[in-house]
């Protein structure tokens, strides 16, 4: 399994841990990184090296929770052009959607989400990497990232979150935790996630102009384009990886998945039917196993789930899953942690 993430990633974590008392070439040269192969923002490197990077970083100041302080340095300038559309969305939610269409231009090791439980949005950070224990700072570093871009685009220095969580041990030394997130931080959970209230989503953001919304809007996605394209030669393989980045924000139809790909709905049909699938089929896969992980290692609801998958209601959802596997989802849900 590989993992990538840009040069931004890399650059933010070199630099706090140099303002924390590191040494750059040090650094770089442990982690096998140069410091031209660092200076192209979206210039993908090895993920496997930012993991290493950063626990290098923390023995180097002798700051276990780093990743914290490198999360809490992000800003809009930390990420180029990136932050400067996301700032320049509408709202917050509007941000929140648009940042994880575009997360992977900044990262490759994990993917976020966002749903809604009661009257509280829920951000939440999950990995694939095979060694979760040695994620720590890297999940600290999102979640602390996200709160604070948060913070930033929104000229909310006090925005209020209702709770952070992590799914690794509590430490010894809770208060930078406490000054960071400025609210009940949660070890030891199922999740690596942040909560705050609904209701600010909705805020609308100071510095919303839609004129460069639209103009940022297309570089980003020839760069998105270029990304997911560049993974693989196999048209199958290219469709996941896009339906895969939409998950949460929208479900293409077969027309814009064409698009998307470069190449005629005809062309894209007979190209997946060479390689002996289709469109809904591949849509279809992806759900299910979509599914049975938000069932199993997310507290979402049903009604989350039914929305992150793109389903026009829960009885639809159901309908489906019923139809996968013979029984309701809260079914599933309720053996699986029996």
């Amino acid at each position: 399994m590989h993992f990538y993430v840009s040069a931004m990633y890399i650059n933010a974590i070199v630099n706090v841990a140099v303002e924390h008392g590191a040494n750059r070439e040090k650094l770089l040269i442990e982690s096998d990184m140069t410091q031209k192969e660092i200076g192209s923002h979206f210039n993908q490197i090895d993920g496997y090296k930012a993991i290493e990077l950063i626990h290098l970083a923390i023995h180097q100041t002798g700051i276990p929770h780093l990743g914290i302080f490198i999360g809490a340095s992000y800003q809009p300038s930390t990420i180029g052009i990136l932050g400067v559309l996301l700032m320049s969305c509408f709202s917050l939610k509007e941000a929140i959607r648009k940042g994880i269409r575009y997360q992977p231009l900044l990262q490759r090791i994990g993917k976020t989400s966002y749903s809604e439980e009661a009257d509280k949005s829920v951000m939440e950070w999950r990995s694939n990497y095979p060694n979760q224990q040695c994620l720590q700072p890297i999940h600290e570093l999102e979640i602390a990232g996200l709160a604070h871009f948060s913070r930033r685009i929104s000229w909310h220095s006090g925005f209020p979150l209702h709770r952070v969580e992590f799914t690794h041990a509590e430490p010894a030394n809770l208060i930078p935790y406490h000054e960071i997130f400025g609210c009940p931080v949660v070890f030891d959970s199922d999740r690596n996630a942040l909560l705050f209230d609904k209701a600010l989503c909705d805020y609308s953001l100071q510095q919303s102009n839609d004129s460069v919304v639209k103009v940022l809007h297309q570089p980003l996605e020839r760069e998105l384009n270029t990304l997911l394209l560049s993974n693989s030669d196999n048209t199958t393989e290219k469709l996941k990886e896009y339906l895969l980045s939409m998950i949460g924000v929208s479900t293409p139809s077969l027309n814009d998945a064409a698009d998307y790909l470069g190449l005629s709905t005809r062309t894209l049909r007979r190209k997946l039917n060479t390689e002996n699938t289709s469109y809904s089929q591949i849509l279809e896969e992806l759900r299910k196993e979509r599914a049975l992980y938000y069932l199993t290692q997310t507290n979402f609801s049903i009604s989350d789930i039914s929305q992150l998958l793109g389903y026009s209601g829960q009885s639809s959802f159901n309908y489906a899953f019923r139809n996968w596997y013979q029984q309701r989802p809260l079914e599933y849900r309720g053996k699986k942690s029996a």
